[in-house]
C-alpha cells in the first residue's frame, strides 16, 4: 500500500459528511412525523 499524506483519507471523510448529515435529517424528520402524528397504543383518534 502506498504512502498516503492524509489526502486520501480527507477526501473520503468529506464525500461521507453530507451521507451522515442525509441520515441524521431523515431521523429527526421520522421522529417529528412520529410526534405530530402518534401511531400505536394509547394513540388519540379524533372522530
Amino acid at each position: 500500500m502506498p504512502a498516503d499524506d492524509g489526502t486520501v483519507t480527507l477526501a473520503v471523510i468529506q464525500a461521507l459528511i453530507p451521507l451522515g448529515l442525509k441520515a441524521i435529517e431523515d431521523a429527526l424528520q421520522q421522529a417529528l412525523v412520529g410526534r405530530r402524528y402518534p401511531h400505536g397504543e394509547g394513540a388519540k383518534r379524533s372522530s
